[in-house]
């Protein structure tokens, strides 16, 4: 409920449609039960859970809330069903402060890093909605980098008229000037026109130092490109991850480098579902 309150409000912000959605499995029917499951009858109440929450939610919207329920676990079906929508971003909400590794970053979430073709937003429990006046950028930037992943990034810092902080953590070896060389040119044309700056940050961990640096920056979003850099992969390999990533207090944003540039239409069309 609170990624859909986010969702929402972000939508506003945006002027993007909202598709408020939900994915159900049908109970197994046992032989000897005397009960009989109609998949109809699943679905229906599915649309009536959702119903009600879009009656909830119409207190944060000002335009109107599409429902959907399709049949499926949550991420397949959301994979299956979000690509019929144009230039569509994911919103998903992450839960359970003080428990496991699993529950705080479930299955639905994990798939959806490594598989979505499209923007994911995670969502913390407790954090509300506000403008994105600070944005942060974890990046490592290649030379063979799509950079049209950015456009969303780009689409954002201009709606909210953004500072962006592109972070780039540095091992200890390796020269800032060289980075600068190497990507601060890509970098430059995708970014013209915005607020934006390089941070270079020396640390052998550098999910801490990532994690860090949100804190101090009081950044309103982080940003990544998992498919690119492994980022999400990166994290998940270090004991800290869910007091750096998935226990901060920001929303996390997925660029999945899927996006090219053939798929990148113009800046007002971009995030029109939600």
């Amino acid at each position: 409920m609170n990624a859909a309150n986010y969702g929402v409000e972000l939508a506003g912000a945006i002027s993007a449609r909202i598709v408020l959605f939900h994915a159900y499995e049908i109970p197994l029917s046992l032989p000897e039960s005397y009960v009989t499951i109609q998949p109809e009858e699943v679905k229906k109440t599915a649309e009536s859970y959702l119903l009600d929450e879009a009656v909830r939610l119409k207190k944060l919207a000002w335009q109107p809330i599409e429902i959907l329920a399709a049949e499926g676990k949550s991420a397949t079906a959301i994979l299956d069903n979000v690509n019929t929508y144009p230039n569509p971003m994911v919103i998903v909400g992450r839960s359970g402060k003080n428990q496991g590794y699993r529950k705080l970053f479930g299955s639905t979430p994990t798939q959806l890093a490594h598989q979505a073709t499209c923007p994911v937003w995670i969502i913390p429990d407790n954090v509300s909605f506000q403008p994105l006046k600070r944005i942060s950028l974890a990046a490592e930037i290649q030379p063979n980098s799509f950079l049209s992943c950015l456009q969303p990034l780009v689409d954002l810092c201009k709606a909210f008229t953004s500072q962006l902080q592109v972070v780039r953590v540095l091992p200890s070896k390796a020269g800032v000037m060289e980075e600068l060389s190497h990507r601060s040119s890509r970098l430059s044309g995708v970014l013209s026109g915005l607020q934006w700056d390089y941070r270079f940050l020396r640390a052998s961990n550098v999910t801490d130092a990532i994690g860090q640096f949100v804190e101090d920056d009081q950044s309103d979003l982080l940003c990544a490109i998992p498919q690119h850099h492994q980022f999400i992969q990166r994290i998940f390999n270090t004991s800290e991850s869910k007091k750096l990533i998935f226990h901060t207090s920001i929303p996390l944003l997925l660029l999945p480098e899927t996006l090219r540039p053939t798929d990148s239409p113009s800046t007002k069309q971009q995030h029109q579902q939600v």
